[in-house]
């Protein structure tokens, strides 16, 4: 079961870093007219989407660790933008109220993942 979420975390960071690379579905700049995205974003995404089908690959014990790395990078990096607010910090990071509450609720659904099988 871990390793299928695993599968649809990949598929949905990759989709989701490709859909970012489509100007027709920005709004003035806003994926969705929602959440910021820039170049080194969607990168970003596809590459925790490689690694998410890397580890969907190697089983579930790799499964687990990248809810549990990836969840805790979501989590404090959700936490970053909400505690400092919308910007754009060391000059790579673009950060919106939405995409804060997105990464937010993303960490803690991975690392509920990644502890709720651990007991298993």
């Amino acid at each position: 079961m871990l390793r299928f979420l695993t599968l649809i975390a990949g598929l949905f960071f990759v989709t989701w870093a490709g859909i970012g690379m489509l100007p027709t579905v920005k709004i003035d700049g806003l994926l969705f007219g929602l959440f910021i995205t820039t170049f080194f974003n969607n990168l970003l995404n596809l590459g925790i989407g490689l690694v998410a089908l890397l580890c969907f690959l190697k089983g579930t014990t790799a499964s687990k660790w990248f809810f549990f790395i990836s969840g805790t990078f979501f989590a404090l990096f959700g936490l970053f933008g909400l505690y400092y607010g919308p910007g754009t910090y060391a000059n790579l990071f673009t950060v919106g109220t939405a995409d804060s509450v997105l990464h937010l609720v993303l960490g803690l659904i991975f690392l509920y993942l990644g502890f709720i099988f651990v007991k298993r």
